[in-house]
């Protein structure tokens, strides 16, 4: 078996899907089932995993280099929970509920 060194592309795609599917799975937890204090920590828990895939890739890229931009397979689940709140924010932000219909 071939043992996996801190330079192995498979290693760091593993962890950065080991990050971000999670991340991204969580979103679609139904909140209404938990009580609010469980639904505002699986909301922490994706967030946090979120923001973890962030140093993963700035350490393969010092690590790997080029190769690193394999680690790219896994941002649209690392960021669509990030880009989701971004989006909720500024529209609360721009007046959109006093706006909206």
């Amino acid at each position: 078996m071939k043992r996996l060194r801190k330079d192995s592309v498979a290693l760091w795609v593993s962890v950065g899907f080991a990050l971000a599917l999670p991340a991204f799975a969580l979103i679609f937890v139904n909140m209404r089932a938990f009580e609010i204090d469980v639904a505002n920590l699986v909301a922490a828990v994706a967030t946090v995993l979120s923001l973890l895939w962030f140093p993963t890739v700035i350490a393969s890229l010092f690590f790997l280099r080029w190769r690193a931009l394999w680690l790219l397979t896994s941002a649209p689940f690392a960021l669509y929970y990030l880009y989701l709140l971004g989006m909720l924010g500024h529209a609360l932000t721009a007046g959109c509920p006093q706006s909206c219909p």
